[in-house]
C-alpha cells in the first residue's frame, strides 16, 4: 500500500505551558492505521524529508509503527515541516511553518511521485494536493496509472482552509482527485464547507461522479456511507472526548484495512468506528498505537 503526503514535527502544548514534539500528518496517521489493522500489508509512507537528525529519527518513528518511509526523497537544505497544536479542553489551535518544507519541494516537483510498483492501495489527501501546488496534476496522473493497474484508490477531503487561496479551487481540486478514486471520505463540516451539502447528499454527488464508495463522518453522530448503491449508516459508540486529534485519520486506514483484509463494508466502518472512538480517549494521534 502506498501513502503519499506530507508528514511534519508537532509541537503541542497543554494548559500546563509545557510543550511536547513528535512526528504526525493526516496521511501520516492514516497509514499507520491501516497498518495495524492490516498486519498483512506492506505500508510504504512517501514524503520528503531533510538529510539532519530529525529527519532520520522520523524514518526510524515510521519503522516503529510498521511503515517504510526509507523510500522518500532526500531534499539537500530541507528540513521536515513543524506544526504547533495548543489544546484547551477539547478546542485546538494551530500554527504552521511548512513553506519551506521538504515534502513541499518533492511534492511540487513530483518527479519520484510515486515510484513505480505493483500496488494494492494508493492513499492521499486534499493535503498533499495542496502542498503539491503545481505538481497536483501530475501527482493525479501518475495516481490515475496505478489505478488503471489495479490500485484501489482512496482519497480523504481533509479541507483546510489556510492552505488554498479560496473554496472554489479547494472545491476543484477535491472533485479532480475524487475522479480518479473508488475510495472517498470526509467529515460533515468538510461536506458543509466546500459543497453546502448533506451528508447523504454528498454521497449522492459523488456516487453520481462514478465513486463507488463514498463515506461522510460527524464526529459523534452517525456515519454515513454509500457503496455500491447501498446506503449504510453506523452510529459511533459514546465515549470521554479528550482530544480528538486524527481521528479522521485513524477511521479512514483503518477503514481500508479491513476493506484490503476482505471485510465488508459494513464491518469496515463498524471496526474503523472503534478505533477512532480509542482515539479520541488519549492525547495525540497516534498516542493509542505507540502507547496502547
Amino acid at each position: 500500500v502506498l501513502v503519499v503526503g506530507e508528514a511534519m514535527i508537532e509541537l503541542s502544548s497543554a494548559g500546563d505551558g509545557l510543550l511536547s514534539w513528535t512526528f504526525a500528518g493526516d496521511t501520516l496517521n492514516c497509514a499507520a492505521a491501516l497498518g495495524a489493522a492490516n498486519r498483512a500489508a506492506r505500508v510504504l509512507y512517501l514524503t520528503g524529508v531533510g538529510e539532519d537528525r530529525i529527519s532520520r529519527e522520523f524514518i526510524d518513528f515510521c519503522s516503529r509503527l510498521g511503515i517504510d518511509a526509507s523510500s522518500s526523497p532526500i531534499v539537500p537544505e530541507r528540513h521536515l515541516g513543524l506544526y504547533w497544536i495548543s489544546t484547551e479542553g477539547t478546542d485546538r489551535s494551530f500554527q504552521y511553518w511548512r513553506n519551506e518544507s521538504a515534502a513541499r519541494q518533492v511534492l511540487r516537483s513530483a518527479v519520484e511521485v510515486p515510484p513505480p510498483g505493483d500496488f494494492a492501495a494508493v492513499i492521499f489527501s486534499n493535503i498533499t494536493l495542496a502542498v503539491s501546488g503545481p505538481g497536483a496534476a501530475l501527482l493525479l496522473g501518475r495516481i490515475e496509472s496505478l489505478r488503471e493497474m489495479g490500485a484501489l484508490v482512496g482519497f480523504d477531503v481533509n479541507y483546510r482552509p489556510a492552505l488554498w487561496p479560496d473554496v472554489a479551487t479547494a472545491r476543484t481540486a477535491a472533485e479532480e482527485a475524487a475522479a480518479i478514486a473508488d475510495v472517498v471520505v470526509a467529515s460533515a463540516d468538510d461536506v458543509a464547507a466546500l459543497w453546502g451539502d448533506t451528508a447523504k447528499g454528498f454521497c449522492t454527488k459523488m456516487a453520481s461522479a462514478g465513486v463507488a464508495t463514498t463515506i461522510v463522518t460527524a464526529g459523534s453522530g452517525p456515519v454515513v456511507a454509500l457503496s455500491d448503491g447501498k446506503l449504510l449508516q453506523v452510529q459511533p459508540p459514546a465515549v470521554p472526548v479528550v482530544d480528538a486529534t486524527g481521528a479522521g485519520d485513524a477511521f479512514f486506514g483503518t477503514y481500508l484495512g479491513n476493506r484490503l483484509s476482505g471485510y465488508t463494508d459494513g464491518d469496515a466502518i463498524v471496526r474503523a468506528v472503534e478505533v477512532a472512538a480509542t482515539v479520541v480517549g488519549s492525547p495525540g494521534a497516534l498516542n493509542y498505537l505507540l502507547n496502547p
